[in-house]
């Protein structure tokens, strides 16, 4: 099997200043099943995301350096998460370390966009933690029964476990990069 990455852009309200991405890795047969299992992480994406935060595109490309294939979707819709009341920085972020039971872990960092009720003494709240957990589960207990785990980026750790630390965390978004990618449909 093959390595694919899959990003999940997103922007803080249709035509937001901030644009960010979360990257996967998965492995699977051939890009047209990695695409597929995309929807996985998407779907378990929008579900830990507040109502906030806008859904740009899904791009599923392979981890050969200078391949240049890929597939993009443009998405549309925003986060299912919602507690109300006013929103903190989006440079906040919940951690999530990811574990294997063989090799080095990984680790994501979402700007989840959530609001003061989610957080009390620089800690994220039950539910917001819950919220987060649940969907992670769901993402990673899709793709391995899709036959396209999570995996680190060289495919060497397939990623099977995971936690959520309650500490509010600041992160600092990427300076990505400003060129246009082409949408294919």
């Amino acid at each position: 099997m093959a390595v694919f990455k899959v990003d999940i852009e997103k922007t803080n309200g249709p035509g937001g200043a901030i644009r960010w991405t979360n990257s996967y890795h998965i492995e699977a047969e051939d890009i047209f099943q990695a695409n597929i299992s995309s929807g996985d992480i998407y779907t378990s994406e929008v579900q830990m995301h507040s109502q906030d935060v806008f859904f740009a595109l899904k791009r599923v490309s392979t981890a050969v350096p200078d391949d240049g294939t890929f597939i993009t979707t443009v998405l549309g819709g925003t986060g299912e998460y919602d507690s109300g009341g006013d929103a903190l920085p989006a440079f906040l972020a919940m951690r999530v370390d990811l574990s294997a039971v063989v090799g080095r872990g990984g680790r994501k960092f979402y700007h989840l966009l959530l609001h003061e009720a989610d957080q009390a003494a620089a800690e994220w709240g039950i539910e917001a933690i819950a919220n987060v957990a649940t969907w992670m589960e769901t993402m990673i207990d899709n793709l391995s029964a899709a036959s396209t785990p999570l995996c680190s980026p060289n495919g060497a750790t397939t990623y099977n476990a995971f936690q959520v630390y309650p500490a509010v965390t600041q992160h600092q978004f990427r300076r990505g990069s400003k060129r246009r990618v082409p949408i294919l449909g």
